[in-house]
């Protein structure tokens, strides 16, 4: 008898044993438990005579077993492989939620393709998904979709608020604050989001209800939401920053840029920190553990107006008042590509899969790959002619863009914008009610303390 082992699998090959010796060895091998995985036993017999090799992803017959037992869990081993050679041969045609982009024929562009050439070839589900909803009362309008990508914000700077079902297109809440809007965000939940007003800022539900205003706030103009901390960040006129724990209601620390007020505010979806952009053309990520800021960049000759960070941490881009837009390398601090921009991009979002939009002069400008190379021409183009652009943020999870304008909202498709494979564990847009009241309480326990947000989360724990 022969034993070949590997991390979880160990195969028998025999030859010239009895069946009572045989019986006793596998016994002792089916005993064989390891601290972190069970090992998983295969028997080949070997064909010494005739030479021959049992075929790849087939488990031969073995009639030389005499037990009833045994032989029944060897005909549902050999059914298990059975099914798993199955699948695998098949993941590559059955599996239909790979993302995919525009493809151009011949001396076409792909940016020269319009929303209304793509509305007549998608199917009708995605054609609801482009759509112009005029609100020319209350605006400019800034739009902000919660992490699901279920659910949007619609806020009016003069002091409307409306929230919509993206899946649906229904209004689930709307109403007026009778004050001035800068951002909005929500938190844990899509039923409970937070507003940053003329004074103080201001928690609501999903039904317009105001739970809690938080005067320890004053005067916030950005806000942040940190999921997994359940911190909420926001930055002062005054160029303070500030997080709030709204899991306890603590606020933990103040701290001042001393950079002025700022210009443009995100956040590190990989360590949670989040960057202020200044007029003095820098950029700088901050820890509320630290008094300074973890880095500080120069990137631009002025006023820094909008900055993006993609999902795995790696790469960043900004854009300034000098008409540059520039991809930076988080991990080195270097530049990687700087483009030159017909006048200077105002807003900046990145989609999940590493699509860049932003928009310059009267239209939207959607980039693809451009930390892996100098790209010569955009993605796709998206014309507002007559309307200025506020703000543009990607839908999760769906090739959609929404840009919120002077007079009202505007809904474009841009394929290959969302991640396709969606961990319905981590994020699910279609949750029902249940689930949705387990995940809050499974997300609690797995509140992560504030302390252990620093610049390199891997290195450091």
């Amino acid at each position: 008898m022969r034993i070949a082992s590997s991390a979880s699998t160990i195969v028998v090959s025999v030859t010239g044993m009895s069946i009572s010796n045989l019986k006793s060895a596998i016994r002792k091998i089916l005993t064989i438990r390891d601290d972190f995985c069970t090992f998983t036993l295969f028997i080949l017999p070997l064909m010494a005579r005739t030479g021959k090799e049992p075929k790849k992803g087939k488990v031969p017959k073995q009639n030389w077993l005499n037990s009833k037992i045994l032989k029944n869990k060897d005909e549902k081993r050999s059914q298990r492989i059975a099914d798993a050679l199955y699948d695998t041969r098949n993941a590559d045609i059955l599996k239909t939620e790979d993302g995919g982009y525009l493809e151009a024929e011949g001396m076409e562009k792909t940016y020269e393709i319009t929303q209304k050439q793509i509305k007549e070839e998608v199917d009708l589900n995605t054609r609801h998904k482009i759509f112009d909803l005029t609100l020319d009362q209350f605006g400019p309008y800034k739009v902000q979709f919660d992490r699901p990508g279920r659910h949007v914000l619609l806020s009016g700077e003069k002091g409307h608020i409306a929230m919509l079902d993206a899946l649906t297109q229904s209004l689930v809440c709307e109403f007026h604050t009778e004050e001035r809007i800068y951002a909005t965000t929500f938190l844990h939940d899509w039923d409970v989001f937070a507003s940053a007003q003329s004074k103080y800022l201001h928690l609501y539900d999903s039904q317009g209800i105001e739970l809690h205003c938080l005067r320890a706030a004053s005067q916030p103009r950005f806000l942040e939401f940190l999921p997994f901390h359940y911190l909420l960040a926001s930055c002062s006129q005054q160029g303070i920053l500030r997080w709030i724990d709204v899991s306890t209601g603590v606020s933990l620390h103040d701290r001042p840029t001393r950079h002025g007020p700022a210009t443009c505010f995100a956040q590190n979806p990989h360590n949670a920190t989040v960057l202020s952009g200044s007029s003095r053309g820098k950029v700088a990520f901050w820890s509320p553990n630290e008094r300074d800021p973890l880095v500080s960049m120069l990137c631009h000759r002025g006023n820094v107006l909008g900055a993006g960070v993609n999902l795995e941490g790696t790469a960043m881009v900004t854009a300034g008042s000098d008409g540059k837009l520039a991809v930076w390398d988080l991990r080195t601090f270097q530049c990687l590509y700087e483009y030159t921009l017909p006048s200077p991009a105002g807003s900046l979002d990145i989609s999940q899969r590493g699509l860049v939009a932003g928009n310059v002069g009267k239209r939207v400008l959607i980039w693809k790959d451009l930390e892996k190379q100098k790209v010569k021409d955009p993605y796709m183009k998206i014309e507002v002619p007559g309307l200025k652009v506020e703000n543009l943020k990607f839908r999760p999870f769906e090739d959609q863009i929404m840009i919120g304008l002077d007079k009202g909202v505007k809904s474009c498709v841009v394929p290959g914008a969302g991640e396709a494979n969606i961990d319905t564990y981590e994020l699910n847009p279609f949750e029902t009610r249940k689930q949705r009241r387990e995940r809050n309480v499974q997300k609690l326990l797995d509140k992560i303390p504030a302390e252990r947000i620093v610049w390199d989360p891997d290195a450091a724990f």
